[in-house]
């Protein structure tokens, strides 16, 4: 008679960890039986390779007599140790014209657990002020894991001239004789706002002729406004 029971040899170790989000293979068991000989077993279980957790794989057997071997399991856990990865949409250094709203284009994350998503950005940039400004994205997953650090870097330049504007005509008659009071001119910037201009020039007023007012201006980042010319004609009449 067989009266003994097969015995189960677990291929690899009875208790292992596996990385979340990559597929199992098991390394199966084989079974040793004095009368059938020897073989391989397929364990059986349920396993979800997206979802840390501690999961069971069992390996049974039973031989031609009928003698059922003792049940071998294997402890599976799975762990999620991976970082979740993060992807700028647009470029890492961008240029911006001061005075101009902006509009981040922010970020996504990927991750082999949680999937993926969008990110927006942490910090400020003052579009009036020409400089150097940062925008931080950070991601951390369900399981912990901190994504590396990723920066946009925003370079905010005052390119844009300053514009004038004059107050009255650009060409006008002024009788002789008479004290000549320019109405002067304004200016426009889009980081230093306004201000008002008096002309550079002299009119005489005394004697009858052509006359021109220059009115120029240079903003804070060094851009020049197109030079603005009145022109005064002194007449005797």
């Amino acid at each position: 008679v067989d009266t003994t029971a097969p015995e189960i040899i677990l291929n690899g170790e009875a208790s292992i960890t596996h990385e979340a989000g990559r597929a199992y293979e098991d390394a199966n068991a084989t079974w040793f039986d004095g009368v059938d000989g020897n073989g391989t077993l397929t364990g059986f279980g349920t396993l979800d390779g997206s979802r840390p957790g501690v999961y069971l794989w069992y390996y049974v057997y039973t031989d031609s007599s009928g003698n059922a071997a003792d049940m071998a399991i294997r402890r599976i856990e799975v762990l999620d140790t991976s970082a979740p990865v993060i992807y700028l949409n647009g470029e890492a250094s961008i240029t911006h014209e001061a005075g101009m709203p902006y509009e981040d284009a922010n970020a996504t994350w990927s991750d082999t657990v949680d999937g993926n998503g969008t990110l927006t950005g942490d910090g400020q940039i003052n579009v009036w002020g020409p400089g150097v400004y940062l925008i931080r994205f950070d991601y951390v997953d369900s399981s912990g894991n901190a994504a590396t650090t990723v920066t946009r870097e925003i370079t905010v330049m005052d390119t844009a001239a300053p514009v004038i504007y004059l107050n009255g005509e650009a060409s006008i008659t002024h009788e002789g004789g008479m004290p000549y009071a320019d109405a002067n001119a304004t200016w426009s910037d889009a980081v230093d706002g306004n201000g008002s201009l008096v002309g550079v020039g002299e009119v005489n007023h005394q004697i009858p002729g052509v006359y021109q007012l220059y009115f120029d201006h240079t903003d804070s980042s060094g851009n020049s406004a197109p030079t603005v010319i009145r022109g005064i004609t002194v007449l005797d009449s």
